[in-house]
């Protein structure tokens, strides 16, 4: 992968619910390494509000 920096890729998640997907999501996060890789953790968050 190369990048020059700003959002370079997408991950998605698939799930039987919205959490779960949410979930697979940040486990395919692990799978994108490059040097100065970072990711939002609060995506999505503002779903699962009580």
């Amino acid at each position: 992968m190369v990048t020059t920096g700003g959002r370079c890729v997408t991950v998605v998640g698939v799930g039987y619910n919205i959490m779960n997907a949410n979930k697979n999501a940040y486990k395919g996060v692990g799978h994108v390494q490059f040097e100065g890789a970072w990711y939002r953790k609060d995506i999505g968050d503002r779903f699962f509000e009580n």
